[in-house]
């Protein structure tokens, strides 16, 4: 399931992972750290919405 963030629109797709941000391809959303924060608008987790 992707996630995305409503402040700058980017769409977490776990088939992709967050390579920036050392998160490797397949790790679902929900098994990111709760510490987790966007590293280009600085976004945390929680602000991220489910994409349907």
């Amino acid at each position: 399931m992707k996630h995305y963030c409503p402040l700058c629109g980017y769409i977490y797709d776990p088939e992709k992972g967050d390579t920036s941000s050392e998160i490797e391809p397949n790790i679902k959303f929900e098994d990111i750290p709760d510490n987790w924060v966007y590293s280009i608008c600085g976004a945390d987790k929680s602000v991220f919405k489910t994409l349907n």
